[in-house]
């Protein structure tokens, strides 16, 4: 039984994956000043911004359609710990914030 479902659950995992990225670049793109000047302000150049939506939307659609998925999948997940370690993981001691 799970032979036979197997493809229409790695197809939709597929799916789920590649628009969980392409939201995200696409919110990168409507919010454009705000993402830049947030980069600027936790120590990350805002001249990366088109590189990371470049990575989002495309590698989001690369995947979507099949294309590149395992080198693609290895890259946006470098990117998915690199940006967490970045944005998302800042230690606070004694009131002083570190990153």
């Amino acid at each position: 039984m799970l032979d036979r479902i197997a493809p229409y659950i790695l197809l939709i995992s597929r799916m789920m994956l590649a628009l969980l990225f392409m939201k995200a670049g696409w919110g990168k793109i409507v919010g454009y000043a705000q993402t830049q000047s947030y980069m600027e302000a936790m120590g990350i150049v805002g001249s990366v911004l088109p590189l990371v939506i470049l990575l989002e939307l495309g590698g989001g659609l690369a995947i979507l359609v099949g294309c590149f998925t395992r080198t693609l999948s290895l890259t946006l997940a470098g990117f998915s710990v690199i940006s967490g370690s970045s944005f998302i993981l800042t230690f606070t001691i004694v009131g002083k914030q570190y990153t």
